[in-house]
């Protein structure tokens, strides 16, 4: 086993180690790709996560991609998806990751297995049921499917799904303001939003304990982004949020990956696109020369500017000649690290945000964008 591996993996407690923690990608890849603006000399490297964002790159006319994570059960449903776009077809893709259950799962886990590695085909047998049709569906599954589930029955018995479902479908801006201000009292009030706090809770969404945040600021974040969602943004339109509310796609909102004409261009697009079982250090350390970086929200699962694999990774981005385009989220409104990037070598964008108003997500307090200077 690694060293660094086993010790990147101490963020979050061990019952995670190995468990398939987010079963989509938690970042809005549109907007990815505006501020990454890959062309067809570009060669990203990123975090495998869900997939999600590497199959909407490939929308793009990008040379490259590679997908690295430390978590082999998220390689193992990146690996699904791709033998799946390779070698069946788009209603079954549909079925599996649009509806999020299908009762052939097991045929068509078996029909992938000399396409899927050992480990890939084994978690699969062991984890079919996720996509039972009598279950919750995949999108209920993973620790972050299971958040879902706590704070939906939270909702519920806080009986303030109806004020959520008022706010969804209210038009008018100046009622929504005065809609999500009594939301937003009633459920800061109410015990079930101390719930929402615990560490463990966190931890299914897959905060680690270095982003944790005290009570105070993360109630701040909590509000800060349920009013983007709920109020500056269309609700119904937006594919993130609309499928932890209903557990699965709703149909025409749906992300381009998802979508038969996405099926298709990825289809023919796929072996642009690899994934492997390493950290991005690791990677960043072979002799494949990237052009772009999008570290998601890697750099908070660090301890702090203290951590030696912190300042190795920025010892590599700042020496690499190959690299121009570097993207990364931060759950804090400014970086700690600041001073391990060489900023006589990037210009350094930060967009909060109430910036980007786009931002289907809303989760991360400030984006960064670094291009290299000419």
């Amino acid at each position: 086993m690694r060293t660094e591996e086993l010790d990147y993996s101490m963020s979050l407690p061990k019952f995670f180690h190995q468990k398939l923690i987010y079963n989509i990608s938690w970042e809005d890849y549109d907007l990815d790709i505006k501020l990454l603006g890959m062309d067809s000399n570009s060669r990203l490297l990123t975090i495998a996560s869900a997939g999600d964002h590497l199959l909407n790159y490939l929308s793009t006319d990008v040379s490259y991609i590679h997908g690295v994570d430390i978590n082999p059960a998220q390689i193992a449903l990146v690996e699904l998806k791709l033998m799946l776009l390779k070698h069946m077809n788009y209603e079954v893709w549909w079925e599996l990751f649009g509806e999020g259950s299908s009762a052939k799962k097991l045929e068509y886990i078996d029909h992938l297995k000399p396409y899927l590695s050992y480990s890939s085909y084994a978690y699969w047998k062991k984890n079919g049921h996720f996509f039972s049709v009598d279950g919750p569906g995949f999108y209920r599954y993973g620790s972050s499917g299971y958040l879902s589930r706590i704070i939906l029955k939270s909702i519920q018995i806080s009986k303030l799904d109806t004020q959520i479902f008022a706010l969804i479908e209210e038009d008018n801006d100046a009622n929504k303001e005065a809609l999500f201000t009594d939301f937003w009292k009633q459920l800061s009030r109410h015990w079930v939003f101390k719930l929402w706090l615990h560490p463990w809770l966190q931890y299914l969404g897959g905060i680690p304990a270095s982003q944790q945040q005290r009570n105070t600021t993360l109630v701040k974040l909590l509000r800060n982004a349920f009013h983007h969602i709920f109020v500056k943004s269309d609700f119904e339109t937006n594919p993130f949020w609309n499928l932890y509310l209903y557990g699965k796609y709703q149909a025409p909102y749906i992300p381009w990956h998802l979508s038969e004409d996405g099926f298709n261009t990825i289809k023919e697009r796929i072996n642009r696109l690899s994934i492997s079982h390493h950290s991005m250090l690791e990677s960043g350390r072979s002799d494949e020369q990237y052009t772009h970086i999008n570290l998601l929200d890697h750099q908070d699962w660090y301890k702090g500017i203290d951590d030696i694999r912190l300042q190795q990774t920025w010892d590599w981005l700042n020496k690499s000649d190959s690299i121009k385009t570097i993207m990364f989220r931060s759950i804090h409104p400014e970086i700690p690290w600041i001073s391990l990037i060489d900023q006589g070598k990037f210009s350094l964008s930060r967009y909060s945000l109430a910036d980007l108003t786009k931002d289907r997500v809303a989760t991360y307090t400030s984006t960064y964008v670094l291009h290299t200077k000419q």
